[in-house]
């Protein structure tokens, strides 16, 4: 488990699903919420698999984590698409907060265990 002050002071203002789901993964003892000026990360065994933008209220995954898990496809069932940026590497992008359900999906489908 990790320091749920600092976990508490980032979601305070998030939605309810969002809320909802980052207090279930920061009481896991595999994952980590990285709590960061715009985003909430969440980790896995160190490596970053995504998290929630909370200025444009948007879902990611990172192409990192898509392409060591060949997770194209899976992330598209999900509803996630595929964002270029310019200068940096895409990544893989669910619009609203509502959409708490679909990260944790995909992220349960792409590692392959339940939280």
């Amino acid at each position: 488990m990790q320091s749920s002050q600092k976990i508490d002071r980032a979601i305070a203002d998030l939605p309810r699903h969002a809320r909802e789901f980052f207090t279930e993964v920061s009481n896991s003892a595999e994952f980590i919420c990285h709590p960061k000026k715009i985003q909430i990360q969440v980790k896995l065994d160190g490596k970053l698999l995504g998290g929630f933008n909370r200025d444009r209220q948007h879902w990611y995954l990172t192409k990192r984590f898509i392409d060591r898990t060949s997770g194209e496809k899976t992330a598209a069932i999900h509803g996630f698409q595929e964002t270029p940026r310019p200068g940096s590497a895409p990544f893989w992008r669910l619009d609203g907060a509502e959409n708490a359900f679909a990260f944790k999906a995909a992220l349960e489908d792409l590692i392959g265990s339940k939280f």
